[in-house]
């Protein structure tokens, strides 16, 4: 029921996003021009705090791992509209691919070249006493569990022989984006060459490298 206005004139509103707890906002001088913001509004608690870890966790990334510093948000704030939390992005101009095109397999490679060299600047050997196995098994169940509840007790019964297999094998761990898909690729619309990677609030600092 509000009305959105952009305190800089120049600003215009671009469009508009409502999805499951959340509503997103572009806006902006024109489609595709550099300084454009994204506000996200999200409705639940549970979102409020997984925009903020993704907020901490673009930060981590942009200081820690350089193969995908320059390819973040170079904004990602919190505010606050009529005492509701929102979050201000900016925006990563470019395209993305939610369905099979020409260019799909070309896509695919770029993307597998770029996941491949996040692996090797954060790829690490823990030891057995840091329990990392034992902590992202656990965590890898309980989100499939809170997302297919109806599998969760079929699901249960895999984890004590997964980690029993682990505790055999030294197994390294990588830095994880948690949701690594097309969709969540920006490309430039002419050269395809990849622009941004975003939707990073399932990300882990330490997992196992074939989730993503």
């Amino acid at each position: 029921g509000y009305r959105v206005r952009p305190a800089n004139e120049k600003y215009r509103f671009l469009r508009y996003l409502a999805l499951p707890g959340k509503a997103i906002i572009s806006f902006g001088i024109r489609r595709g021009a550099p300084d454009n913001v994204v506000t996200v509004i999200p409705f639940t608690p549970d979102i409020i705090e997984s925009r903020r870890r993704e907020m901490l966790e673009i930060g981590e990334l942009r200081k820690n791992v350089p193969v995908i510093a320059g390819l973040l948000p170079k904004i990602y704030a919190e505010t606050s509209f009529r005492q509701r939390s929102c979050f201000v992005i900016s925006e990563i101009a470019g395209t993305t691919v939610d369905r099979n095109v020409a260019q799909l397999w070309s896509i695919t490679a770029r993307a597998a070249e770029l996941l491949g060299r996040m692996t090797e600047q954060t790829l690490r050997w823990p030891n057995q006493a840091d329990h990392v196995h034992d902590v992202e098994l656990r965590h890898l169940f309980e989100s499939f569990a809170h997302r297919y509840p109806s599998l969760a007790t079929s699901t249960a019964a895999f984890v004590d022989p997964l980690r029993a297999q682990l505790s055999k094998h030294a197994c390294p761990t990588v830095r994880l984006h948690g949701d690594y898909k097309l969709e969540n690729l920006i490309l430039d619309p002419k050269t395809l060459e990849i622009r941004g990677v975003i939707d990073w609030e399932h990300s882990r600092p330490a997992s196992f490298p074939l989730i993503d």
